[in-house]
């Protein structure tokens, strides 16, 4: 199983259709661009003369925009390389996914598809009845599978004491469900390259 987010970006007509994973991010940056939501359909449909911008949005909040090939690999989150502040929130949203939520103060933390926790954790409640926090412990850190790598680095720069690549893990995804051991950098098709080095911004 791989837990690389689904995106897809289709023509239709005079519409541009986009269907990705639930993120905060996404709506606002939707609307910016004159996106508007087909809750019948569950996508954005867009001027498809924005189709750049669109799928710019889309690699800065997911890491990629559904085009294959694209190179995944696996990191590390050492949350108390994050900011302090984000104890108190009740969901942590990074790497283009929701990574753990306390649905409520007495509920235990919930962790996000593809996620499993390496060390430390979370006590067992936390925050108050309207304002659940995930307040976790030091030393506390998350292994994430199947992130993009322009998305691992993207997030890196922001909290470079937060973010780790695991060695070794990289691979390439070629098509749904077809996934490849990720060549010699230095043999890298160019089109599995330029996916991997388009710039991501945010969590």
């Amino acid at each position: 199983m791989i837990h690389l987010p689904q995106i897809s970006v289709v023509r239709e007509g005079e519409q541009l259709r986009v269907r990705s994973p639930y993120h905060p991010a996404f709506p606002p940056g939707a609307r910016n661009l004159g996106g508007k939501w087909d809750r019948g359909r569950g996508e954005w449909v867009f001027d498809p003369r924005l189709e750049e911008e669109v799928r710019a949005l889309l690699t800065r909040i997911y890491g990629w925009d559904g085009t294959y090939p694209v190179l995944i690999s696996d990191a590390r989150v050492i949350l108390d390389g994050l900011p302090a502040t984000w104890r108190e929130d009740r969901s942590l949203w990074l790497l283009g996914r929701e990574l753990a939520c306390r649905p409520g103060r007495d509920a235990r933390v919930q962790l996000g598809p593809g996620v499993s926790l390496e060390s430390g954790g979370f006590p067992p409640s936390g925050g108050s009845r309207k304002y659940p926090a995930l307040k976790w412990h030091p030393g506390t850190a998350l292994r994430v599978f199947d992130v993009p790598v322009a998305k691992i680095e993207a997030v890196r720069e922001q909290h470079p004491k937060a973010i780790e690549e695991i060695p070794g893990a990289r691979r390439v995804v070629q098509g749904p469900g077809q996934v490849v051991p990720a060549p010699d950098p230095a043999r890298a098709a160019p089109e599995v390259g330029r996916r991997i080095l388009i710039p991501g911004e945010g969590g």
